[in-house]
């Protein structure tokens, strides 16, 4: 119905108009920013996913940045090396030409002025290669820790000791120690027999039952006169044949009785080819753990108890940490490396007990269920908490909480944090030294740089190890050097393998981050940026209804007008 108090059809038009000219606006809005989302309310699953791509390209684009300045420090690093490994080239021929028979010492000091200031210039370039005023060579990016390792020593055994040779409550120990013996025993070969001595050639008149076990190249014996009655012996002592001071200990279970003051008869030379085997099968079966004490209770480079005074562990001074594992390296009483502690509350609700695990030496380490229960036992009530390797139950670490000022338990959250923080801390997680980079979105997915010393004080070393000051003034001198120079162009070419092995790395890492980038971008896109066409043809049609919807209500206006006919 037409009526003059009311135009439905124009309030129809106006309406159509008002949405054509908001499509319109939109459209205009999208083109012009390239955005597709130009209000949450456009698309906020969209919006959100898209928000976190832009925040992770962003933080990639940093993160390839960070690659990039890291090959720029090690392409200054690697280029120091270079320079120091040519001048000990040049110190080398120096020190070949002063050994020349036909050269006199004042000939040989000549040399020996080259010599010394090259040695000054090695000193120099490594004090001065920097990049921003961080020194890269002279082990001021060398990762150290403040844990100190104080002993380490072989410990007793364990193993199956149940076959006819050792004796079921044998100690088998090996004292000293050596490297060569810590782990499996697996491939100990053994021979029992009469003989003089151990090594065969000696003219003594001291038979004797001795026996020789060969381990990990190492050869070990019972001493020349130590010919012993197995049955009744009991403890039988192996000595290594170029090192007295390591020794092999173990108890043998009672067996017949073979005289030692004669070459063995026919008859019982089969029962010692048994007795050999037998004890070759359990030192197979054993692994020789190693103990190793840590402490914080060596200031200068110990951890000191008041590091902690204003922290959940104070009081715990003087204290050492007990590690035993068959894996430990023992050489230049390197510490072992802790990836980091993680502890989780109690929760009695849902009855699950606080637990500790850390990672050490790439074994995973952690408190038995049950240490921490119900009836609120804490950790200077524990006293020695042990946690065991989740691979081998024979491998431990021993932290001693009863010098703690107070209790802990690890009750709450907040306490296994403190906690875990406070351990951290403790056993120099994160230890100083060394530069990381990261590169990843993450913190924790860095690469870590690690440059040894450089100086001539810690390359100039002769086969043991010991620091010399090389001087061609003599032959002998000469001599020296050039054993010691061999050693230094070694330690400088594996410190450059060392470089150019985290230059590769980081060229890796750069790569996978512009891949990371360019599919994020992508991604980021479809949920984003505008799809040009498509608007474009949506703002034509837009523009379309808006004219239509203009001209419709022009002409809805008129209906009114058109019942002033029927009056007049």
């Amino acid at each position: 119905m037409v009526s003059i108090n009311s135009n439905s059809a124009a309030l129809f038009a106006q309406r159509n108009l008002n949405l054509s000219s908001t499509e319109s606006e939109n459209s205009i809005a999208r083109l012009s920013s390239g955005q597709r989302i130009i209000a949450a309310k456009d698309d906020v699953a969209g919006l959100s996913v898209g928000t976190i791509l832009s925040t992770t390209i962003s933080t990639l684009k940093t993160a390839q940045t960070s690659t990039s300045q890291a090959q720029s420090m090690l392409a200054i690093a690697d280029g120091g090396l270079k320079n120091v490994g040519d001048i000990l080239q040049r110190q080398k021929a120096l020190a070949v030409q002063a050994n020349t028979g036909s050269l006199s010492d004042n000939e040989r000091g000549f040399l020996n002025q080259e010599f010394q200031n090259l040695t000054s210039e090695i000193d120099r370039i490594v004090t001065n290669t920097n990049l921003n005023g961080v020194n890269l060579i002279d082990g001021s990016l060398r990762k150290t820790s403040d844990l100190e390792v104080t002993d380490a020593t072989a410990v007793e055994a364990k193993g199956d000791l149940g076959s006819l040779a050792l004796a079921s409550d044998s100690t088998f120990t090996v004292a000293g120690t050596d490297q060569d013996l810590i782990g499996s025993m697996s491939n100990a070969k053994v021979d029992v027999k009469f003989t003089n001595d151990r090594d065969n050639d000696s003219t003594a008149d001291d038979p004797g039952l001795h026996i020789y076990l060969t381990i990990n190249n190492e050869r070990y014996s019972t001493a020349i006169d130590d010919g012993f009655d197995y049955s009744s012996d009991g403890v039988v002592t192996l000595k290594n044949h170029t090192d007295s001071t390591k020794t092999i200990a173990f108890k043998l279970k009672a067996a017949p009785n073979v005289a030692t003051n004669d070459n063995p008869p026919v008859a019982v030379q089969g029962a010692i080819d048994t007795l050999a085997r037998n004890i070759e099968s359990d030192i197979s079966g054993i692994t020789v753990y190693q103990t190793r004490t840590a402490s914080n209770s060596v200031p200068e480079n110990g951890l000191p108890a008041a590091k902690f005074d204003n922290t959940i562990l104070k009081g715990l001074d003087n204290t050492d940490f007990t590690f035993i594992s068959s894996k430990f390296d023992t050489t230049e009483g390197k510490a072992p490396s802790i990836e980091g502690f993680r502890v989780t509350a109690e929760d009695a609700t849902a009855g699950t007990d606080g637990k500790i695990e850390v990672t050490i030496d790439g074994t995973v380490f952690e408190t038995g269920l049950g240490i921490f229960d119900d009836n609120g036992a804490d950790l200077k009530t524990e006293g020695a908490v042990v946690l065991t390797s989740k691979d081998d139950n024979n491998e431990t670490l021993t932290i001693n909480f009863t010098d703690l000022s107070t209790t802990l338990g690890i009750d709450t959250k907040d306490e296994a944090s403190s906690l875990e923080d406070a351990l951290n801390t403790l056993f120099s997680v994160g230890a100083k030294g060394g530069a990381d980079f990261q590169v990843g979105t993450v913190s924790s997915d860095k690469i870590s740089v690690s440059i040894e010393d450089s100086s001539t004080k810690a390359i100039y070393k002769n086969n043991e190890g010991s620091i010399e000051n090389l001087d061609i003034s003599t032959s002998t001198g000469a001599i020296v050097a050039s054993e010691v120079l061999d050693n230094a162009i070694n330690t400088i070419t594996s410190l450059r393998a060392d470089v150019g092995a985290l230059q590769s790395r980081f060229e890796f890492a750069s790569s996978n981050l512009a891949s990371s980038i360019q599919n994020s971008s992508a991604a980021r896109s479809d949920f984003l940026d505008v799809d040009v066409a498509a608007e474009s043809t949506n703002f034509a049609a837009s523009q379309v209804r808006l004219q239509a919807s203009v001209s419709v209500l022009a002409q809805a206006n008129q209906l009114p007008q058109n019942l002033l006919k029927l009056i007049g």
